[in-house]
């Protein structure tokens, strides 16, 4: 992945879990590639993005917790 990140697959319909505590900077569908995409800021460097979401249960501002 460019930038370092990491690629993770997952099946239609299983639940996304944040992978730390943060918030919640931005959900759309704006990009045709990503599809409904939700990008959390857990840190002031460190972001998590989350594509091709069927739904979203969160928003833009939503304070999320890390789920064990």
């Amino acid at each position: 992945m460019p930038g370092g990140g990491v690629l993770l697959s997952g099946h239609v319909g299983q639940d996304i879990r944040a992978a730390a505590a943060g918030r919640v900077v931005y959900t759309a569908a704006a990009f045709a590639a990503t599809g409904n995409l939700i990008i959390i800021k857990h840190a002031e460097n460190l972001l998590s993005a989350y594509a091709h979401n069927r739904d979203s249960l969160v928003h833009d501002g939503s304070r999320l917790r890390s789920v064990k």
